[in-house]
């Protein structure tokens, strides 16, 4: 069985746990602003504006995901185990919807093969095309193969197909190296046509080309 992640259950944590309140659901928000031990429902809040003296400002305003559904031929919400990099990192995640057992979305067995495909979207000009390189897809794939064989040893085969592997940072270099020949984890140049699901099976098959072969 394969799982495969396409890359650049995702669970929000929240530090106390918290939940987020629909108040037009809500028939007694007083009620419920009673029973917080925290006292962060706020019924009779407004909008307010406030001014304060800084000495610098920090603009964070965060980043969008990717959506891959635009990319058919990857089958990601269509192929239960197609997932994204960020869901396999939940799925991984001690904290996760699964306690950090790496099971299949489709049947909860553990994957024997995890393919990552990277590049996904980028300096594409036909379908959901973004003109650049992100440039923390690589390292991150990386991470996340090498944790993998990290846990599960000669158990797993583990593959990231890419366009350009970009290891530009202080011992990226390094970590790539010891991510190809301690960790064994393949390297492919090539982007992948497209994810079929086999017939009468939850397993996956990826269809791809390189340099040196085009019958994949």
């Amino acid at each position: 069985p394969m799982a495969i992640t396409v890359s650049p259950i995702i669970k929000s944590e929240a530090s106390p746990m918290a939940f987020s309140i629909d108040a037009d659901k809500c028939s007694d928000l007083e009620e419920v602003a009673k029973v917080c031990q925290f006292g962060a429902i706020l019924t009779k809040d407004e909008p307010r504006e406030t001014t304060i003296e800084v000495g610098s400002v920090v603009l964070a305003p965060g980043a969008g995901l990717f959506d891959p559904k635009a990319l058919l031929n990857y089958g990601h919400g269509l192929y239960p185990n197609v997932v994204t990099g960020l869901e396999y990192e939940r799925i991984m995640s001690a904290s996760g919807p699964t306690q950090g057992s790496l099971v299949r979305p489709s049947d909860g067995k553990q994957p024997m093969k995890v393919a990552w495909i990277q590049c996904v979207g980028s300096r594409n000009i036909n379908q959901a095309d973004a003109p650049y390189c992100s440039s923390a897809c690589c390292m991150y794939a990386l991470k996340e193969a090498i944790v993998t064989k990290e846990r599960f040893k000669d158990d797993i085969e583990t593959v990231v197909f890419y366009m350009d592997m970009r290891t530009f940072g202080k011992d990226y270099e390094l970590y790539l190296n010891r991510a190809v020949n301690d960790y064994k984890v393949r390297l492919v140049r090539s982007r992948p046509h497209s994810v079929d699901r086999l017939i009468d099976s939850d397993d996956l098959s990826i269809t791809y080309t390189t340099d040196e072969d085009s019958r994949h």
